[in-house]
């Protein structure tokens, strides 16, 4: 199973924490990015595109994709 955490620094930087069962972990910052641009960003990058990730915020919001 993919997971991956999110939140915001007190600077505003958002922070993509990412694990998987395979024992891979990724921690990437962005800045100036919504979350749905910055999420984009990171599944190109990782070769995650199309794939299921369980992403869950961390800041309280409750907010899920």
């Amino acid at each position: 199973m993919r997971y991956l955490l999110y939140y915001k620094n007190i600077y505003g930087t958002l922070i993509l924490r990412y694990s998987d069962d395979d024992g891979r972990n990724i921690r990437e910052h962005y800045i100036g990015y919504s979350l749905d641009e910055a999420l984009r960003r990171f599944r190109e990058k990782h070769a995650l595109k199309g794939k299921h990730i369980d992403i869950t915020s961390l800041d309280g919001i409750g907010e899920k994709k």
